[in-house]
């Protein structure tokens, strides 16, 4: 009897702030595009990616957490859930019109909602800086680290 009033009271906190998914950034080109041209913003335990987009609209986020960070699946979704939740309910904390890729450091898991939101509280005015400062030039080289080569000049 008592365990339906508390899903009522989820419920109630859900609706009117939703993760849907024109907030998330769900493609990996995209992952891959705002590592390669994004600005990075260093957190304690996080590693922030912010590239500003050519559309406007809400800011958009991104979670990478890999299996180094979290000894099991349980710590590394948690750790995805407390993110998104800091995303869903400080929206004024990521700047509007850019992507922000969050990838987890050593460490991360063990964070709850508070200490999430005071680091990412700590590095907000450098996304903002970042994300005004616009995307870096494409960098020469491939995905493994190693250089194109060059072409071949006719004279």
């Amino acid at each position: 009897m008592c365990s339906g009033a508390g899903r009522e009271g989820d419920e109630a906190n859900r609706v009117g702030l939703p993760f849907p998914r024109d907030v998330r950034v769900r493609r990996r080109s995209e992952y891959l595009l705002a590592q390669s041209r994004g600005r990075r913003v260093q957190a304690p335990h996080f590693v922030l990616i912010v590239l500003p987009r050519e559309v406007s609209g809400p800011a958009r986020l991104g979670i990478t957490v890999t299996k180094k960070v979290g000894p099991s699946a349980v710590a590394r979704n948690r750790t995805k859930r407390v993110l998104r939740e800091v995303f869903r309910l400080n929206r004024a904390l990521f700047p509007e019109g850019a992507d922000v890729i969050a990838i987890a450091k050593d460490g991360a898991p063990a964070l709850g909602y508070a200490d999430v939101l005071a680091e990412l509280r700590g590095a907000s005015a450098a996304l903002m800086s970042a994300a005004r400062a616009g995307a870096r030039a494409p960098r020469e080289d491939d995905r493994r680290g190693r250089r194109a080569p060059a072409t071949k000049r006719t004279s």
